[in-house]
């Protein structure tokens, strides 16, 4: 009987132990919801389950909300800043792949004169030969100052998962004005703590 009464006390105690670590672990991992300033100008960023949800306030003629499909993603961080030097905002949401890879992504609008925005498109790495065999994800992304940065462990052929060793790639990023957008368009590189003098010869 004793035995039996003590193993249903150690039972009860898991069962309180498990559900404790449940509910910190969705404590840690709300979902984002964060709101940026700029001037007069706001931008509401909430992540709603698979949904990024984007809501202007107080630019002149639309503020309607953009709903993005975000499955496979979670939001990082966000950050606003002048790209272009035309004294209105960009608004730069950065996601992480949940894959093992932890594939970078960004989905950001552009401030037209504070009237609308428009959506940014961001120049692919596979369009960068030089560099595109050589990326396997893992990516960080940052404005520093005005400059859109995209930074990532360049790996070579033989190189797992855990264990690059081309060193650290930096691109940086010029917002430019497209034929149906604005392009956040590379136009630099640089390759830092490189372990093995193979990578990019």
């Amino acid at each position: 009987m004793f035995k039996l009464v003590k193993l249903l006390v150690m039972v009860c105690c898991f069962v309180a132990i498990s559900g404790l670590n449940l509910a910190v672990s969705f404590a840690q991992n709300p979902n984002f919801n964060q709101v940026l300033y700029w001037d007069n100008y706001s931008f509401s960023i909430k992540e709603d389950g698979d949904k990024l949800i984007i809501k202007p306030k107080n630019l002149a003629i639309v503020n309607r909300k953009e709903v993005h499909d975000i499955v496979g993603y979670t939001v990082n961080d966000v950050q606003i800043a002048d790209l272009n030097d035309d004294g209105y905002p960009e608004v730069l949401v950065y996601l992480t792949n949940d894959g093992s890879g932890s594939y970078g992504n960004l989905i950001g609008y552009s401030s037209n004169n504070g009237k609308s925005m428009s959506q940014i498109a961001l120049s692919p790495i596979e369009d960068m030969k030089a560099l595109a065999k050589y990326y396997r994800g893992h990516d960080y992304m940052q404005v520093k100052g005005n400059v859109f940065t995209r930074t990532f462990p360049l790996y070579l052929e033989d190189d797992i998962n855990a264990n690059p060793t081309g060193g650290i790639c930096e691109i940086q990023y010029k917002l430019v004005d497209g034929e149906a957008c604005r392009i956040l368009k590379p136009v630099k590189y640089t390759i830092y703590n490189i372990v093995d003098e193979k990578v990019m010869k």
